[in-house]
């Protein structure tokens, strides 16, 4: 984590509430199908209104079960984790990983089965979320092409700042 007194000097530094709004804004041109890896509680859903249908992975028995209680129509919910996804190759248009790469234990496994689910037009979206886990640099060594990639930090409390990265991202 950053405090006020280093911060990655390349980071845009906003308000959470900024953040929202531009992660929100790149969700909503996400369609087709999207695959929403660690999908919690399935709040990530909401925002994506051209999503002609998701799939939520979560890895967690409780939080699957509670999200499948909740999944309505098209939608459906997978108990997996995210570096062995039960789904055929070329089998979505977006893969979601919203504070996911931070969390996994192998993110580089994780970038390889998003490429092998995506079809050849499919974005990634990604934000990192770990200070002592690089997730700007798991994403270039995943083979991946990335078409955007932002530095952020949110501030959080007493001065301290999240250090995010989001990021677009297609095969090649």
């Amino acid at each position: 984590m950053q405090t006020n007194k280093s911060p990655d000097p390349s980071a845009r530094v906003m308000p959470w509430s900024e953040f929202e709004r531009l992660r929100s804004a790149v969700l909503a041109e996400l369609g087709g199908t999207v695959l929403d890896l660690g999908a919690g509680d399935g709040s990530r859903r909401r925002p994506l209104p051209a999503a002609q249908r998701w799939i939520g992975l979560e890895p967690d028995p409780r939080l699957a079960a509670r999200l499948r209680r909740r999944t309505t129509g098209r939608d459906r919910v997978l108990e997996a984790r995210a570096e062995d996804i039960p789904l055929p190759d070329a089998s979505v248009d977006a893969v979601l990983c919203s504070f996911v790469l931070c969390s996994v234990d192998d993110p580089a496994t994780a970038l390889v089965e998003a490429q092998r689910l995506v079809t050849p037009a499919t974005r990634l979206l990604d934000h990192g979320c770990r200070p002592t886990r690089d997730s700007e640099t798991e994403l270039r060594r995943s083979g991946l092409v990335l078409r955007s990639l932002q530095r952020l930090e949110v501030p959080v409390v007493a001065g301290w700042r999240v250090p995010l990265v989001l990021g677009l991202a297609t095969r090649p």
